[in-house]
């Protein structure tokens, strides 16, 4: 369907009655949402069909050939989804199914709505980016004076790292290839990073680092933000059915992985801007996820000071992070230095989805000043690590117990449900073992946190929701506000492009879309979100 009702659409055929539809691949998300959906796997796993789906669409060799592949696709289709049907009642997600639905008019929505890029902000951003390239580049060759070495190319990085310097030979990193050599991707480069290096190697790391960074937002945001030539817009491909927790993804390009201006105060987002007469409006949830983990571990501080600020109180100790900080630190709330808090709160998203000491010094490692370019914890050793994990967990003694009761549930039951709709999540791949102390307890804890936010945040709520409130001009009940309606839907956030004289009206209806109450066994936490309007998405941050 998210292939096919666009291409009906653009034909000017009529679409199907979306209540009347059987779509086999949202059929098979919804019951075994970490497998693959597509119609040849399903039909390798259930029926005796040969596969037929390798054609070139473009040049069929006979109108038989054609005919026969269509009607192999019919009688598939028949065959498998009366069992997918039944597989989706006997575990209880008819309404996981029916938001995944409502998650696929969103995604087609979208699609069709597109974005408006600014082409000047565009040409700024790749000359500015290939400028701090350039710079980065002259910076790691003064760093390894003599080598002038290609940063876009990983052999020549190599050699510059561990060729001999003033006596000293490099030892290579913990992290290899696929072909034995050592590595210098991301992971490997943070590792030598931890290391007590001389100057002038970490300067060239930190050079390679901003290098990398920079073409990675050049080719990946902006070189390849082609328009559209008969709409003018670009327009992205959401797919509502590649993602095992009910989130959306998104590509051509991905709007959900540009940074914001908390991490880049110079934001690619500055880029997409309203069409005239327009303005984009858009909200993101306060603090989801600690409000989800608030309410399932349950953490009694954090339901108070979320209380606190459902009732309209202000100050620090309304202030999450503030809060947190005080807790860890042993004193008030209002005597909460400024890095104390936002020293806190990295570790708090570091520890509480059950990050091991291991990924809790990697993750620490990459955390970066955005107006300073510092990164503070680089050099954060194992043991130091291990006593921040050490001492959260203390302050925090709900979060094991929670931890412990995940990892039971899942064992005894062979599954994780998220809060809300009861998406199940199977966690396969660990059923050949599981590591408490890593990874495994990670994916366990984080699947129904992820899973609620999806019941939340997509299609099963606020998307749905947000689709008869702003919706889209030519779809649905013809709901627009005088814009291209719903443009983007990134993870806990939605935004809209609406006529600028309806900028309130679409905040009070977005802000009636996405607020809820989370309740789960007998505790309630507000769902609240602050709506912003401006002519450029990085004016919402």
């Amino acid at each position: 369907q998210v292939y096919d009702q666009p291409v009906l659409r653009r034909h000017g055929m009529p679409l199907p009655d979306v209540t009347r539809i059987v779509d086999t691949i949202m059929l098979h998300r919804s019951a075994d949402s970490e497998m693959p959906h597509d119609l040849d796997f399903l039909a390798s796993m259930r029926t005796d069909a040969p596969k037929w789906k390798g054609h070139d669409h473009a040049a069929w060799p006979s109108d038989a050939a054609l005919h026969e592949y269509c009607v192999r696709d019919v009688a598939v289709t028949a065959r498998i989804a009366p069992g997918l049907r039944d597989e989706v009642v006997r575990g209880g997600q008819q309404g996981v199914y029916a938001g995944d639905l409502e998650l696929q008019r969103l995604a087609i929505g979208m699609h069709r709505a597109g974005v408006v890029v600014d082409r000047d902000e565009q040409a700024r951003h790749a000359g500015r980016l290939r400028e701090a390239m350039g710079v980065a580049a002259a910076r790691a060759e003064g760093a390894a004076p003599g080598a002038s070495p290609n940063l876009a190319r990983a052999d020549p990085v190599r050699a510059a790292l561990l060729r001999s310097r003033d006596g000293l030979r490099l030892h290579s990193t913990e992290v290899y290839t696929p072909q034995g050599d050592p590595s210098v991707n991301k992971d490997a480069v943070y590792e030598l990073l931890r290391r007590d290096l001389p100057l002038q190697t970490r300067a060239f790391l930190d050079a390679l680092l901003d290098y990398r960074r920079a073409q990675k937002a050049l080719t990946a945001f902006v070189d390849n933000l082609v328009a559209d030539p008969e709409t003018g817009r670009v327009h992205a491909t959401w797919n509502p059915h590649s993602t095992a927790v009910g989130r959306l993804s998104c590509s051509g390009p991905n709007l959900q992985t540009i940074p914001d201006t908390k991490i880049d105060t110079d934001s690619l987002r500055s880029m997409f801007v309203a069409a005239p007469g327009c303005v984009l409006v858009g909200a993101d949830y306060d603090q989801l996820h600690m409000r989800i983990v608030a309410a399932r571990a349950p953490v009694a501080a954090w339901l108070e000071t979320f209380d606190r600020m459902a009732r309209g109180e202000t100050g620090p100790s309304a202030d999450i992070h503030k809060v947190s900080a005080a807790l860890f630190y042993s004193k008030q709330p209002e005597a909460v230095e400024g890095y104390e808090r936002s020293f806190v709160k990295i570790l708090t998203f570091g520890c509480v989805y059950g990050a091991g000491v291991r990924t809790l010094q990697m993750q620490m490692a990459h955390v970066r000043d955005p107006a300073t370019g510092d990164r503070p914890f680089a050099r954060m050793t194992f043991d130091e690590a291990r006593a921040l994990r050490a001492k959260f967990l203390r302050t925090y003694p709900e979060i094991p117990r929670w931890w412990d009761r995940e990892v039971r549930e899942w064992r005894s039951g062979g599954e994780v449900r998220s809060m809300v709709y009861g998406r199940t999540r199977r966690l396969n791949d660990l059923r050949g073992g599981y590591d408490s102390d890593e990874e495994g307890l990670s994916d366990i804890v984080n699947a129904p946190v992820i899973g609620t936010e999806a019941d939340i945040a997509g299609g099963n709520w606020a998307s749905y929701r947000a689709m008869r409130a702003v919706g889209w001009p030519d779809f649905g009940d013809g709901r627009g506000l005088g814009g291209a309606g719903l443009t983007m839907h990134v993870h806990d956030a939605l935004y809209a492009e609406v006529a600028e004289h309806r900028a309130e009206e679409a905040k009070a209806a977005l802000q009636w879309s996405m607020e809820t109450v989370l309740k789960w066994e007998g505790r309630e936490v507000q769902i609240t979100c602050k709506p912003k309007a401006g002519h450029r998405w990085s004016d919402l941050a």
